[in-house]
């Protein structure tokens, strides 16, 4: 929901990062190139592809272990635990 507080949280989350950006930013001068990524030691674009599938692989796998381990669970009646108490607000 939009609120005045959030709004104004947003802007100053925003300013922030504006001030550090602007903090911290280099100016290349006129006619210097600055320095290649990739040849500083920087990853090629296939490593950038694999490092991000392998993290979308990740988690869906724990996903669909934690899936199976709950279906497990609730079918041998393991996922109750006597230790939770349900309370009633009303």
């Amino acid at each position: 929901m939009f609120s005045k507080r959030r709004f104004i949280l947003f802007l100053i989350v925003l300013g922030v990062m504006l001030l550090v950006k602007y903090a911290v930013s280099q100016q290349v001068a006129q006619g210097q190139v600055g320095w290649d990524f990739a040849e500083v030691g920087g990853s090629s674009q296939d490593d950038i592809y694999l490092f991000a599938f392998g993290v979308v692989g990740a988690g869906t796998v724990c996903g669909l272990l934690r899936a199976w381990d709950r279906h497990f669970r609730f079918a041998h009646g393991q996922a109750f635990d006597p230790g939770i108490t349900r309370i009633r607000l009303s």
